[in-house]
C-alpha cells in the first residue's frame, strides 16, 4: 500500500462497513487501495503510485476465492470481477489457468500463494475487518489475481504482450512478498492488535 495510516484497523473501518452494502446489492465486494482520495468501486482515479490494487470481500463465502486485480482503474476492475462472479452464479464458473474473454478484453485466472497474504494480512485489511477474524492463526481466505491481457490476446508473462499491458501489472504469483509494498512492523503489529490477523488459508 502506499500510505499506512496510525490505525490501519480504523481506517479501513469504513471500507470493512461499506461492503456489507455492496455486498447485499452486487454479491461481493470491492476495495480500492491506492487510488487517491474517492478509491470508490466508480473511481477513474489513476492510481496514486505504482502499488494500487484492488480486492474483493464477501467471494469466499459462496465458494470462490477473493480476488486481486492490479493495473485497472476500480470501476473496471468492477466490471470484470462481476463476470467472473456471473458465471459462476450462472452454474459456469471459470477455470483458472485458462484464457477467458469479457468482449474482447483476454483475461486469466491465476492462484495466489498463501504467501502473499501470510507475509501481510495488511493488504486486504478490510477483509479482516469486515470478517471479524481477529484471533492470531486465524485461517486465511483463498485467494486468486485476475490478470488481463492485450488486445491480441497475451498476458504479461509472454514476451509479445503489449509492454505497456505488462507494465501495468504486478503478477503475484512471481514475486509474493514485493506487492504492494509491507507495512512496518510496528503498522503490522497495530493491526494484529486491533484483531486482525491471519496464518493460514480457510476453506
Amino acid at each position: 500500500m502506499t500510505r499506512h495510516p496510525a490505525s490501519i484497523a480504523a481506517a479501513t473501518a469504513p471500507a470493512a462497513a461499506a461492503a456489507t452494502d455492496q455486498i447485499l446489492r452486487n454479491g461481493f465486494a470491492l476495495v480500492a487501495v491506492g487510488f487517491g482520495d474517492c478509491s470508490g468501486v466508480s473511481c477513474h482515479c489513476p492510481p496514486d503510485g505504482d502499488h494500487a490494487f484492488t480486492y474483493t470481500i464477501g467471494l469466499t463465502a459462496v465458494g470462490l476465492p477473493e480476488f486481486v486485480i492490479t493495473g485497472l482503474s476500480p470501476v473496471h476492475a468492477m466490471q470484470l470481477t462481476a463476470h467472473v462472479y456471473q458465471q459462476f452464479r450462472n452454474g459456469s464458473p471459470l477455470p483458472i489457468n485458462q484464457r477467458h474473454w469479457l468482449g474482447a478484453a483476454p483475461f486469466i485466472v491465476r492462484p495466489v500463494s498463501d504467501q502473499w497474504l501470510a507475509n501481510d494480512p495488511t493488504r486486504m485489511a478490510a477483509w479482516f475487518v469486515h470478517a471479524g477474524r481477529s484471533p492470531r492463526g486465524e485461517l486465511l481466505p483463498q485467494v486468486a489475481q485476475i490478470v488481463w491481457g492485450d488486445a491480441d490476446g497475451y498476458f504479461p508473462d509472454d514476451p509479445r504482450c503489449d509492454r505497456f499491458v505488462a507494465d501495468d501489472q504486478h503478477i503475484i504469483a512471481d514475486d509474493p512478498f514485493g506487492f504492494p509494498r509491507r507495512a512496518t512492523r510496528d503498522q503490522r503489529r497495530q493491526f494484529r492488535h486491533a484483531g486482525v490477523s491471519g496464518h493460514r488459508r480457510s476453506a
